[in-house]
């Protein structure tokens, strides 16, 4: 079970975790410890120092099963529900499944939609997720050597260069349309999908017997189909 805040829909492992990182929301205390990176105040040291990692890229919280480090704590024990197979979060619009809601948000905002609000005050390159800003803004807070992105045209540390590479080759694949059924010709995105389309659409027999004049994409039935123009072609 996780504690969500009800500000920022942040999720915690325990209530104590929960109710301490309330006290970031509480206006009326006094914000005087300032980072000197970024310039942002926070009320206690220990806030300060733990977003201090954000900018260095310090990761002392180390998973036992699959290596991956964090930067806090109880980052490392929301990742540890990961290993539990418990997947409570459903995409509405794909077949995937997540173990916490903020991997559901990630997925949503990668593969789902092309809207990047993460806007960097430096040089104004746009993120989907905020975590890809935090990321990014180290390149502007050290003068060691840059790679630029032909792709994006995003400037990352050379060190960076092959895992910013595989974001894009991870994002475009994610929305690349690659399996078709030969049934009915639709295009899904991953070969589970399609198995699972063929379940749940063709295991009952149905006859696809209708078929878009625009596409050639097949339907079973014919109220299908005229939504199916209406929706994708436009044909009323």
């Amino acid at each position: 079970m996780l504690f969500t805040c009800s500000v920022c829909q942040r999720g915690f492992p325990f209530k104590r975790y929960l109710e301490r990182h309330m006290k970031v929301h509480d206006n009326t205390r006094e914000r005087k410890h300032q980072c000197g990176y970024c310039n942002k105040l926070f009320m206690t040291k220990p806030e300060l120092k733990i977003h201090i990692r954000t900018h260095t890229g310090e990761k002392k919280f180390k998973c036992n099963i699959c290596h991956k480090a964090f930067p806090r704590k109880y980052n490392l024990k929301l990742h540890n529900v990961v290993h539990s197979g418990i997947r409570d979060y459903n995409c509405e619009k794909c077949p995937q499944s997540f173990a916490l809601k903020s991997s559901l948000n990630t997925h949503v905002k990668l593969v789902h939609s092309d809207l990047k609000e993460h806007v960097c005050t430096v040089c104004h390159s746009t993120f989907a997720i905020k975590q890809y800003l935090t990321s990014h803004m180290r390149i502007h807070s050290t003068d060691r050597k840059k790679w630029t992105c032909e792709i994006c045209n995003v400037s990352v540390l050379e060190k960076n260069k092959n895992a910013h590479l595989k974001l894009h080759k991870t994002v475009e694949n994610a929305k690349k349309e690659k399996y078709e059924c030969t049934i009915c010709g639709k295009k899904l995105k991953m070969a589970q999908y399609l198995k699972l389309h063929l379940k749940q659409q063709h295991e009952g027999g149905k006859k696809y017997i209708y078929e878009c004049s625009v596409c050639k994409r097949k339907f079973y039935r014919a109220d299908h189909l005229k939504y199916h123009k209406k929706a994708i072609h436009k044909i009323m």
